[in-house]
């Protein structure tokens, strides 16, 4: 995945993605060297951005995680890492520090000159991950204390901490555990840069595969489900490379072995995430396909991928994380996530994908399987996924589609591709006697 860094000024970005004009953007940078403060700021303070459109827009940028500050009690002494004045100056609150590395919650963590500077301020390589300013805000009041405010401060942190009672994770160890994760298999490495080599042959890869009987047997049960509807049992890696082509190929072995990881761990319910995924990656093809749209191999591996950040939290906090899983389902089983843990696990997965280099087109399609809406280029794509996890989830907890309230959380997803409940209940029918067959 590329960096969260750019080169391109923020204004650019902002007028690329017409969230404001470049006239705007000429008035808005008038007022700001008149009274100082950042771009994004007085474009907000102008009426020429919308908060919400300009959060949006921010999440979506590529390796830009989010994280909730408000709900985790920080390491003191980070403070003294960044002076106040510069904090404040910036909407900025060191997170952690591991090593050479430093994570700085921003909000606005596009600003390179500002990340450039807290470098060379402090020594560290640091990472940006967005945080809401409100929540940078808190933090600053909190930690930055003055002998005047500390009565204050004291009570903030109280309230922080009791918001956070119901977890023992901070966010540095929430960081921290996903950074930790184990690096894919060595397969993953080589598949990929095979697909970079045009001299490579399909027989070195199929042998490079095949020298991984874990991965192999893990890519032929994918290659065998009803996500690769093959008129014929694919009994080796050769044959299903042949079918598939290269590129579905890495797609199936960075699948498999992810998948494979997730086996095993504490307070992950593996079994259920595996035939969710599986039913997933099968209904995708149907839902384009109501749509009259093409599906790319990247949508499939995304169906598989996309409950990864389950994983992430159960990875994180075992314990707790395996009382969350069981509670809640959909946009409710995120809220209780990001509740419990300040972070849900369509970000959390999307921070796995960052951590293991998955294409961008995959991590953003696991990032936004619960709002496509956000996904803006990709909202088409976003919204199929989506659809067909819903189905999915629908098919693991035995949820009647038949009600009237059956799919009111997928409604406007629903609408935004001019589908009908009557055609998703026959996508459903079909993709589980599939999986059933």
């Amino acid at each position: 995945m590329t960096s969260s860094g750019s080169d391109t000024p923020l204004r650019d970005l902002l007028v690329a993605a017409e969230l404001v004009s470049p006239k705007a953007v000429e008035e808005a940078l008038r007022v700001q060297e008149a009274r100082g403060g950042e771009l994004a700021e007085t474009l907000i303070d102008l009426g020429y951005l919308r908060v919400d459109k300009f959060e949006a827009f921010i999440v979506s940028q590529p390796g830009i995680a989010s994280i909730d500050l408000s709900q985790y009690k920080i390491m003191r002494e980070l403070c003294d890492l960044i002076p106040e004045e510069t904090a404040r100056t910036h909407k900025l609150f060191p997170i952690d520090k591991m090593g050479k590395l430093l994570t700085v919650g921003m909000a606005m963590p596009l600003d390179t000159d500002t990340i450039a500077k807290l470098a060379e301020l402090t020594g560290l390589r640091v990472k940006a991950v967005y945080c809401n300013p409100e929540h940078i805000q808190g933090a600053l009041d909190r930690y930055y204390e003055t002998d005047e405010t500390s009565a204050l401060g004291d009570l903030q942190a109280v309230y922080g901490r009791a918001r956070g009672s119901s977890t023992m994770v901070s966010i540095a160890s929430l960081l921290r555990g996903i950074d930790d994760l184990p690096a894919l298999p060595e397969t993953v490495t080589k598949t990929k840069e095979a697909l970079d080599d045009p001299t490579i042959s399909m027989e070195e890869v199929e042998t490079m595969i095949g020298s991984d009987p874990m991965v192999s047997a893990k890519v032929l049960k994918l290659a065998n489900s009803a996500a690769y509807k093959f008129s014929r049992r694919i009994d080796d890696v050769g044959m299903a490379m042949r079918l598939l082509g290269l590129q579905e190929t890495y797609n199936l072995v960075l699948a498999s072995s992810v998948l494979a990881m997730t086996e095993g761990a504490k307070g992950f319910d593996y079994q259920r995430t595996w035939q969710e995924a599986l039913f997933t990656a099968a209904a995708v093809p149907a839902v384009a396909a109501k749509v009259d749209f093409k599906p790319s191999a990247a949508m499939a591996t995304a169906g598989l991928l996309h409950d990864i950040g389950r994983f992430a939290l159960a990875h994180v906090s075992p314990a707790d994380y395996g009382k969350i899983d069981k509670q809640g389902a959909g946009k409710d089983l995120v809220k209780l996530e990001e509740e419990a843990v300040g972070l849900g696990h369509p970000e959390a997965g999307y921070m796995v994908a960052d951590r293991w280099e998955l294409p961008e087109e995959i991590a953003t399609l696991i990032r936004f399987h619960h709002t496509p809406e956000l996904a803006e280029s990709m909202q088409k794509e976003a919204s199929i996924v989506s659809l067909a996890a819903f189905l999915s989830e629908a098919h693991s907890k035995q949820t009647d589609l038949k009600t009237g309230e059956a799919f009111k959380e997928v409604q406007s997803v629903i609408e935004s591709l001019g589908l009908s409940t009557d055609q998703l209940l026959d996508i459903y029918s079909e993709t589980a006697s599939n999986l059933a067959a």
